[in-house]
């Protein structure tokens, strides 16, 4: 029975990986990095592209997931979005001090501790001021901003002439 899979993504745009597996059961899964782009199937960026590796139960694509992220982490790790090598047990990452997302007595991915402890971080930040720079290279999004940009534009003209210049002269 299928009824999970492994996955790996490809930013074409920052010439970056993400691996990861999925039970499978929302169609609209995207991922689960707090370092990749966020989107979901339905809103997936034309630079990324998935790849299903291998489909199984879920205990087989854990131990798929944890043996194809340790070979990565042992060649290649700073090509991939990945944090941490799934380790097969508990939903992949092991549980209490032994889960690599532990530390020091808080949860990594709790909100507090993770907006105030990696999200703000100087590094974390120029790392996504040069993403965002990037990411507004591409033709696509460049002729959004374009369209957005004068849209705003128009808008505060309008506000700016409010009725209208003649409005004074009809009186």
């Amino acid at each position: 029975m299928s009824e999970a899979f492994v996955y790996l993504w490809y930013d074409a745009l920052n010439k970056m990986y993400y691996l990861g597996s999925s039970i499978g059961k929302d169609p609209n899964y995207a991922h689960s990095s707090s370092v990749m782009e966020s989107f979901t199937m339905k809103t997936k960026p034309a630079h990324m592209h998935r790849k299903i590796l291998d489909r199984g139960t879920h205990e087989e694509m854990l131990a798929l997931e944890g043996k194809l992220q340790t070979n990565r982490k042992e060649r290649c790790w700073d090509r991939y979005y990945n944090e941490v090598v799934c380790d097969g047990v508990y939903g992949g990452f092991g549980s209490g001090e032994n889960n690599s997302q532990w530390k020091g007595g808080v949860w990594a991915n709790d909100p507090v501790t993770y907006y105030t402890e990696y999200r703000q971080t100087p590094e974390r930040k120029a790392w996504r001021r040069e993403y965002d720079k990037k990411l507004n290279q591409t033709p696509e999004r460049k002729a959004a901003n374009k369209r957005h940009t004068a849209a705003y534009h128009a808008r505060k003209k309008a506000e700016t002439q409010g009725e209208g210049t003649l409005k004074a002269f009809l009186k």
